[in-house]
């Protein structure tokens, strides 16, 4: 089985969460403060510590990366708050520490199955604060942490560096047919957005709140999710090291000559076999192979139609070695999930059949893929339908429902005071 599990007990507004499977894609919805974000970035930094354990072989304190980096309060932990980690590759525990005072450790355990290893994963976390990347100007000489905000600030001014040339252009068209086309100034000082078929460039700080909560996010979601994989990377000293460590002496030179030549040798036919017994023998991939996006709150400042085409556009980037998870509040966000998996039923008929699906509609998920989740009261809901394999009875339906029934009670008093008036 190529199963990874995670299980959060009492740890801030989560009382007991236990995902058996993750898949590919969760969405995780629900109210202000349910939760939703705490599982998001458990899930994430769990991921991150993997990493680091697998390929450095650092054990990170996982409650002070979540207090640093995900801004947790200290408070959010007690004696019986409780994460456990459970990967094909790897096992790691967050509990209490023996002992009176509150104290916690983690645990690592490393696995290593007989036929697979462990790929390197690219982790992106993009936080419902982004939008403040796009509103004050030279924000980067203001970095003085490293935070899931600071980080997605310092990636935004990286991947945005590429499009300083006045002929080369950020281009989106899939997401609304909105049209955007974004470029900055060759200092960097200053970024500007066409929308649409027009001649007239718009300072960023100046567009739309849409504009301004949508594009950050999607020119770093479309770096991590397609060109990450086509830019070299080459190894960290401590990767390095690493290396060094757990390597048979015999596979040194293609180490070195890896690190030389960097992760393109690795696409290199006649290099691919070497390369592949290197990281049999390690266990791991060492090249970006994977990636893991995290999006909180999507929907900000959109309209609803245009909530639906973003989703599609994540969805149909979203490659075999990618995977994602999503915060919201939105029920058009969480029914376009639905749409997705409905239209992979559809596609599963024939190719005909397939063929009259929307072309901007994702096609290709199963429920076997796609999660998605209601929490509420610490805990989690599915809520896709065994029997359909798509989104079944829900809280928002009956939150419809209740509205519907709402405004029927006032038609009705107003008919009656009609009635008495006549």
């Amino acid at each position: 089985m190529n199963k990874t599990s995670i299980k959060i007990y009492n740890v801030g507004p989560i009382k007991k969460v236990e995902i058996d499977d993750l898949k590919r894609v969760n969405v995780f919805i629900g109210a202000s403060a349910s939760g939703k974000s705490t599982i998001a970035k458990i899930i994430s930094q769990a991921l991150w510590c993997e990493k680091n354990f697998i390929t450095k072989g650092d054990e990170v304190d996982f409650k002070e990366q979540l207090i640093k980096f995900h801004r947790f309060s200290d408070v959010y932990f007690s004696e019986q708050s409780r994460i456990e980690y459970i990967s094909p590759w790897t096992t790691i525990t967050l509990q209490k520490s023996d002992g009176k005072q509150l104290r916690f450790k983690t645990f690592y355990t490393r696995v290593n199955p007989r036929h697979s290893y462990y790929n390197n994963l690219k982790i992106q976390y993009i936080p419902a604060e982004r939008n403040f990347v796009t509103s004050i100007s030279n924000l980067e000489k203001y970095n003085e942490s490293n935070d899931n905000v600071f980080n997605f600030l310092q990636d935004w001014y990286a991947y945005k560096d590429q499009y300083r040339d006045l002929r080369t252009c950020y281009e989106v068209e899939d997401v609304d047919d909105m049209k955007l086309h974004f470029r900055t100034l060759r200092d960097g000082t200053q970024d500007y957005v066409r929308i649409g078929d027009t001649e007239v460039d718009v300072e960023l700080f100046n567009s739309s709140s849409g504009i301004r909560s949508i594009l950050p996010m999607l020119l770093v979601a479309d770096e991590v999710l397609e060109r990450i994989y086509n830019n070299e990377k080459p190894f960290s000293y401590s990767e390095l090291k690493n290396l060094e460590r757990i390597a048979p002496r015999e596979l040194m030179p293609i180490i070195k000559e890896l690190n030389d030549r960097s992760r393109v040798v690795a696409k290199d036919d006649s290099f691919k076999q070497v390369v592949d017994s290197l990281w049999q023998a390690v266990g791991y991939n060492g090249a970006y192979s994977k990636t893991h996006l995290t999006v909180e709150e999507p929907e900000q400042n959109i309209y609803p139609a245009t909530q639906r085409t973003l989703i599609y556009h994540l969805l149909n980037r979203l490659q075999n070695n990618s995977s994602l998870v999503i915060t919201t509040h939105s029920p058009y966000v969480l029914y376009a999930f639905d749409n997705a998996l409905v239209a992979g039923q559809v596609a599963r008929v024939s190719a005909e059949v397939k063929n009259q699906i929307p072309q901007n509609l994702p096609s290709d998920f199963t429920d076997d893929e796609v999660a998605l989740w209601l929490v509420a009261e610490g805990g989690i809901t599915p809520l896709i339908a065994p029997d359909t394999h798509a989104l079944g009875e829900n809280e928002f339906n009956s939150q419809l429902g209740y509205s519907v029934d709402e405004m029927s009670e006032l038609y009705s008093l107003l008919e009656a005071e009609d009635n008495d008036k006549e």
